[in-house]
């Protein structure tokens, strides 16, 4: 993994926390 993988799990969870479910994006890149 790179940063670009931390980013878009950054980003992920700051669009999780932001729309006030849980961090759905972040579970999908992790999968």
């Amino acid at each position: 993994m790179g940063r670009g993988a931390a980013a878009l799990v950054l980003n992920g969870v700051l669009k999780g926390l932001g729309e006030g479910g849980l961090p759905q994006p972040l579970v999908l890149s992790g999968s």
